[in-house]
């Protein structure tokens, strides 16, 4: 994974909502994961400009611009691979306002 990206800026932003329908309202409001079927009210088919099909086409990943995950035990699993065990301290670090 890391290999698609070096050179890439990334940002990373963790969120964490233990309330009933979480995992559904972003959702919502991050749209289909494929931006070309995302409704441009969400923030991958507005701000999108890939497809399932051109990247399969062209034998790659979709240029997703975010992920989620449903609940924190898969949002770890999600973030190891991404990332790996050299940033497994920012999976417990405390939000600061900025």
């Amino acid at each position: 994974m890391i290999g698609h990206y070096v050179g890439s800026t990334v940002t990373v932003a963790l969120a964490r909502g233990d309330s009933d329908g979480t995992a559904q309202r972003v959702r919502g409001l991050l749209g289909h994961y494929d931006p070309s079927r995302a409704p441009s009210t969400t923030i991958r088919g507005h701000y999108g400009n890939d497809s399932a099909e051109k990247a399969a086409a062209e034998g790659r990943f979709i240029r997703n611009l975010v992920h989620a995950s449903d609940n924190h035990v898969d949002a770890a699993a999600d973030f190891m691979i991404w990332f790996g065990e050299p940033y497994r301290h920012i999976l417990h670090q405390e939000a600061h306002a900025r």
